[in-house]
Order: structure tokens, then sequence, then C-alpha cells
């Protein structure tokens, strides 16, 4: 009976060190070669709420998980997709419709210049989370941070 408790015990200590893949990263979507590349990169740490035609972004992501003593992981993502002009509602589910209008400083590094921003932008926020849409072309871009962040420097 004391051996079954033991081994028991010991599966349970080594089942609870084994550690999972690190996410841990700092990249920018230039470093793929093939858009094919970047978008299944992405696909790792933002969830797609419809097909992603194109993206551009910087993720900086410490992945707690792992380690003696997991904990949150922090994170600071600059990203601008390209999507369906009919699904892009799908991308705010869940977030706050603002009444304010915001400078693209956050996403000033992101080779975007070239996207059309047609329409009028729609700014929604959850948390420490902004994301802007235009509806009328498609196009997110969205600031995801597991920090605290002061949206109001960023207002027009």
């Amino acid at each position: 009976m004391r051996k079954i408790t033991y081994s028991t015990v010991l599966v349970l200590v080594l089942l609870a060190c084994t550690q999972n893949e690190n996410k841990s990263t700092r990249t920018h979507s230039s470093q793929f070669k093939t858009n094919k590349e970047k978008l299944a990169f992405l696909r790792k740490y933002v969830v797609n709420h419809s097909k992603v035609l194109d993206a551009e972004y910087t993720i900086w992501y410490q992945d707690n998980s792992t380690g003696g003593v997991p904990g949150p992981s922090d994170y600071l993502m600059s990203v601008a997709i390209k999507t369906d002009k009919d699904s892009i509602g799908r991308w705010v589910s869940g977030f706050k419709r603002e009444n304010f209008a915001v400078t693209n400083e956050l996403w000033k590094d992101l080779p975007i210049q070239h996207w059309q921003l047609a329409g009028e932008a729609q700014v929604f926020t959850a948390g420490s989370s902004l994301k802007v849409i235009y509806p009328e072309s498609g196009v997110l871009l969205g600031y995801f941070s597991s920090m605290p962040t002061d949206f109001d420097k960023y207002k027009k």
C-alpha cells in the first residue's frame, strides 16, 4: 500500500514539474519570409475571429507559465490586421465602444502606410487593450498589454 502511495506522489510531482513550450518572444512580422509564416506565428498569440488576409505586428511576450512557480504572462503587442469587411465586427466582441479618436502612434512602427484606412475609425477598449477598426477597409489596429495603459495620451 505504501509503495502505491509513494509511486502516486512521485508521478504527481513529476507531472507538476513538466514544462510546456515556452512562448516567450520578441518578434516583428518583418522577420518572416512569407505571409503564410507570418500569419501562422500570429495565431499563436492572437485569437482569429475571422480569416486574416494580411497582418503586421510587433509582439513582446514573456511566458511566465513555465519554471518552478508559474505565474501570469506579461505581453505588449501592436497588431494591424486586414480581414474581410463583413467580419470586422467580430474582432471587437466583448470590447466597449468609445466616443473618442486616437492617433496612430501605437502602430507607427508597423509598415502599413500603403494600407487604405478608408472611412471613420471606431475605437473600442477592454482593460489595457485597445482596438481601432475601419469597417469600410476591413482593417483592425490592436494594442494589447498585460500592464495598465493610459490611452488618454493617444487621444486626438
